[in-house]
């Protein structure tokens, strides 16, 4: 089910804000809507509800904590004659109002489950939602502590969510939980008022405090709340393994990465991707050689894409290497550029490692690559590939890609390499595919100075 979720807790009225988010998310469902209010006054009915029978602006003039939900009916639940039951926000006989975005593949499972603990109630729809207020009934009557209701709540449930919840007995507190599905959180009158919603450009230009609004982070569960905005309690991720898996070239840079990680005691596989580049023999050789010199294992895929489609003079055999000025001319500038080919041997890395069962995907991209027309080297494009990650890969696997050199100059790599032992005298760096390094394409006259500015002599040129 994709639908579209609000919240809001606002001290003073801010119709035109709710409408405008409100209207937006009709681009998300519009098959049924729902929207309940609960006031913070104690003097007045706490209560209130709206369905799609009837219109939600007049709520919208008021202030309080809201909850709203706009369904896209699945196939799969699809309701033929609707009552008010069947639409969200849910509202339990244990007080609280739940709206949804997902789908819960075990709804059946966690109410039959729960069918003979203190709490359940008769569900009214065959919603999937609907176990999601059970489940907070029976572990609220439980535990009287609603962090531990909602963290056990979500982790009982198989499927997608978004989800954002009241209760009655703390109307100035939503609560949130959320996988792989979106959620989005903006500030009104210098936090006066905050906003949740399920895309970004549901909220209206220029009336957020600041530059937001800011991503919920996926996988996550907690509360918002005026006082201390967005409060993330828990981590939804399974528990990690922490294996290491280094996207290694045969190179400088991701040699002395997996150093790194195997100087720290880390459990570490080398993966490297064939891609038709002039140097491919000597590169797999240089894998090998490291692999055994630091005791890993070593995979290799290979790819004919780039040399099929995407040709460079990396790839092309009748192509030549930029050697002018010594090296400088290569080194100063991306001339040997492959058509995105960082974002592709991700991509694949990234398969790899989530069917494999990695945890830590590493990589040799550096500070002084990514000022020589590299922008894939750049940390930011790595920052980004973190962003993407927890919707790229299954549910709850938790993958991040690290960058240990990301800020480092060449010469300060070497220096690292020094000191962690990599093993030097076994990589491969040349863009050519000779016997030996020629020593004059970029990367031979940045490795032979960086080891010159550390006093040390690369033993791979003499």
């Amino acid at each position: 089910m994709a639908c579209a979720i609000m919240g809001a807790l606002t001290r003073q009225p801010i119709p035109e804000v709710l409408e405008y988010v409100w209207d937006a998310s009709k681009e998300r469902g519009r098959d049924a809507w729902g929207v309940e209010r609960f006031s913070h006054r104690e003097d007045v009915q706490i209560y209130g509800r709206v369905t799609s029978h009837s219109d939600p602006r007049v709520y919208f003039q008021l202030d309080g904590t809201y909850v709203g939900n706009r369904r896209a009916e699945p196939t799969t639940e699809w309701v033929k004659n609707k009552t008010d039951n069947d639409v969200q926000p849910f509202h339990t006989p244990g007080g609280w109002s739940v709206a949804h975005n997902g789908t819960i593949a075990n709804d059946q499972e966690v109410i039959e489950e729960l069918s003979n603990r203190a709490g359940w109630f008769q569900p009214l729809t065959e919603i999937d939602t609907v176990a999601v207020g059970v489940a907070l009934d029976v572990h609220l009557t439980e535990t009287n502590d609603p962090i531990s209701a909602v963290d056990r709540t979500v982790r009982s449930l198989r499927g997608s969510f978004a989800l954002i919840m009241v209760h009655e007995s703390d109307p100035k507190t939503l609560w949130y939980a959320v996988n792989y599905k979106p959620l989005w959180i903006g500030s009104v009158n210098q936090g006066d008022s905050l906003i949740l919603a399920s895309q970004r450009h549901y909220f209206p230009p220029g009336a957020l405090d600041g530059v937001g609004p800011a991503e919920v982070p996926p996988y996550t569960m907690g509360r918002v709340t005026l006082e201390r905005g967005l409060e993330p309690l828990q981590s939804l991720y399974a528990p990690t393994t922490d294996r290491v898996l280094v996207v290694c070239s045969g190179g400088l840079d991701s040699t002395v990465a997996a150093a790194k990680y195997v100087h720290e005691g880390r459990d570490v596989t080398l993966l490297h991707l064939m891609y038709g580049a002039k140097a491919e023999g000597q590169e797999v050789l240089s894998v090998k050689e490291i692999a055994a010199r630091l005791n890993c294992e070593a995979k290799f895929i290979a790819t004919s894409f780039f040399q099929a489609n995407a040709q460079s003079s990396l790839t092309d055999p009748n192509a030549e290497i930029v050697t002018g000025f010594g090296g400088k001319e290569g080194a100063e500038y991306g001339h040997e550029w492959v058509p995105a080919r960082n974002t592709v041997m991700i991509a694949l890395a990234l398969a790899y490692a989530e069917a494999n069962g990695f945890d830590t995907l590493v990589l040799g991209n550096n500070l002084e690559e990514s000022g020589g027309g590299y922008p894939d080297n750049e940390q930011e494009f790595i920052n980004k590939w973190n962003d993407l990650i927890p919707f790229a890969v299954k549910p709850y696997a938790d993958i991040v890609i690290e960058q240990p050199l990301g800020s480092l100059m060449k010469h300060e790599i070497v220096a690292l390499g020094l000191m962690v032992g990599a093993p030097f005298e076994s990589t491969w760096s040349c863009y050519s595919g000779g016997d030996t390094h020629c020593g004059t394409c970029g990367p031979c006259f940045m490795r032979r100075t960086a080891f010159e500015m550390n006093g040390a002599v690369d033993p791979v040129m003499g």
